[in-house]
């Protein structure tokens, strides 16, 4: 699920490997919405609406998902899943390949947001982002490739209203990823973004799967810019911590930093919704 940046080493050139195809905003909203997987609390609603974001590798569903949902819209917040891998009839195993990187995959927010205004159970001036290692990259690349800034590397066209309403960002151990031999597999390594939206960031220090200290540092850069930002770090905690997402040495569930960050969460959505 949250493998290492593969080595592609049948190029001539690696730069050629990692080539981004900017998708029409068509091709997009065709591709995702049919894979979106949608909980709601009772009710007709419109609800603040949080979508997830998965990581890295096969299967793209998995309990922990599930459980995400589940605890979201018990708090009265509609859920929405997302398979950024099958909207693009690729496999999840190519995801920090070629495949796909988050610098790409960034473009799927915007149009999910753009999807989900117009749907009914949607308050669409309230929505978050919680994204899950891989998940965790493409929500703080969106945040950066926005406009004004741009560009938006995996669209032709960026919606109209952009990331109007998104309310806060949960990022768990994302890698914040420098470049591989030139190429930029997120944009979030060295560029800041300015969007006024809480951003928390999670983090063990035994995660064996990223280079903590990059996100550490995009923390303190963000910081200095007065950016709303946390850094939760859970000191002997892997990868993956927060919920089940399969058996794995090197990333299990650990209930105690989970139950705090499902905590945190809870904090930061309750305050990101109090208000439109």
């Amino acid at each position: 699920m949250f493998s290492r940046i593969l080595v592609v080493g049948l190029c001539a050139a690696l730069s050629a490997c990692f080539t981004v195809e900017p998708r029409s905003p068509e091709y997009l909203r065709a591709g995702l919405e049919p894979t979106m997987k949608v909980r709601t609390p009772t009710g007709d609603g419109p609800f603040p609406t949080v979508i997830l974001l998965h990581g890295a590798n096969e299967p793209t569903w998995r309990r922990g998902y599930s459980d995400w949902m589940d605890w979201l819209v018990a708090r009265g917040y509609a859920a929405v899943f997302i398979d950024s891998a099958s909207a693009r009839g690729i496999s999840a195993n190519a995801m920090m390949g070629p495949g796909l990187m988050p610098s790409e995959r960034a473009a799927d927010i915007f149009i999910m947001l753009d999807i989900l205004r117009n749907k009914p159970f949607v308050d669409k001036t309230r929505f978050a982002l919680i994204g899950m290692s891989h998940g965790g990259d493409t929500a703080l690349d969106a945040l950066v490739q926005a406009p004004p800034a741009g560009p938006l590397k995996g669209l032709t066209e960026v919606p109209p209203l952009g990331l109007s309403g998104l309310k806060a960002v949960a990022a768990f151990y994302p890698g914040c990823r420098k470049p591989v031999m030139g190429v930029r597999v997120t944009e979030v390594y060295d560029r800041s973004w300015v969007q006024n939206i809480p951003v928390a960031i999670f983090q063990g220090s035994e995660d064996s799967y990223v280079d903590i200290s990059l996100c550490q540092a995009v923390v303190k850069r963000q910081k200095a810019t007065g950016s709303p930002i946390e850094y939760h770090f859970y000191k002997g905690e892997p990868h993956c911590f927060d919920a089940y997402y399969g058996n794995d040495s090197r990333c299990y569930m650990s209930r105690i930093p989970a139950a705090d960050a499902h905590s945190k969460v809870e904090t930061l959505l309750s305050k990101a919704f109090r208000s439109k």
